[in-house]
């Protein structure tokens, strides 16, 4: 048995010596190999100590009085004639013993007791931590299923424009799709390959209105989340993704513009 297979329950049972021989020798073999495990034997075999001394001591003299009276009453009460007793004074020690070595017994079991509780405590603990992580799990599973049936509905819906955005010079590899539904106004954005913008900037969208420009919002790029709803327009003649400062601008930096396509 290595040292890390001993538990609180071995050290208990050997301090009390109620551990088979072979198994005895296997735990006196780990504590000689692991000194934590020998402190916590020590603190074990601190704690029987401490309570077997409280019952060395005799009991009360006038404890004693009061029992032998109670029983030479009992044999005064008596018609038959009976020797008299005379009670060796080494009883009472044994008495004591007695009572210590109950003790000793009770305050092991309570010792191992409480060992399991603790043990059962932290096993509590550990599938509740465990329940909670599922919890979220499934919270977040769930959440991603339905940004996914989100998505294909928005490319499953016939009455939805597909309309591809293409890139420009300053940005000729990106490509973006916008889904805009002229019955519903709802637009929603697909990132496509649009790459991460610099620290401090945000893509942003524009639905271009009798030649102007009209806000349609900022967005972070996601690739578990790429189709985003990107609010409503009722009419629109073309779409274009720009590089804006972070939080976005109230108009359209065409030296960053990133895609664009008409309806």
């Amino acid at each position: 048995m290595s040292p890390n297979k001993i538990t609180s329950d071995h050290l208990v049972d050997y301090a009390m010596g109620f551990l088979p021989l072979e198994e005895a020798r296997q735990v006196e073999a780990a504590l000689a190999q692991d000194e934590s495990l020998k402190a916590e034997y020590q603190e074990i075999q601190d704690s029987l100590a401490e309570y077997s001394k409280a019952f060395e001591k005799e009991p009360p003299a006038h404890l004693k009085d009061e029992i032998f009276s109670m029983i030479a009453d009992e044999l005064e009460s008596k018609p038959e004639s009976l020797p008299e007793i005379k009670p060796p004074s080494s009883a009472w020690k044994w008495v004591g013993i007695a009572a210590g070595l109950a003790l000793l017994v009770s305050v092991g079991f309570n010792y191992k007791l409480n060992s399991d509780l603790e043990k059962a405590e932290n096993e509590l603990a550990f599938l509740r931590s465990e329940k909670e992580e599922l919890i979220t799990s499934y919270a977040s599973l769930e959440d991603q299923a339905k940004d996914q049936a989100e998505e294909l509905d928005v490319l499953r819906n016939v009455n939805n424009k597909t309309i591809t955005l293409e890139g420009t010079d300053f940005m000729p590899n990106a490509m973006a799709m916008v889904y805009w539904n002229p019955e519903t106004k709802a637009v929603y954005l697909h990132q496509g390959k649009l790459p991460e913008p610099p620290s401090g900037m945000q893509h942003q969208l524009w639905a271009i209105v009798d030649g102007q420009p009209v806000d349609m919002g900022v967005f972070d790029l996601n690739e578990s989340d790429p189709v985003k709803h990107m609010g409503a327009i009722a009419t629109a003649q073309a779409f274009a993704i720009t590089l804006e400062k972070e939080g976005g601008s109230p108009s359209p930096n065409l030296e960053n513009l990133c895609v664009i396509a008409n309806v």
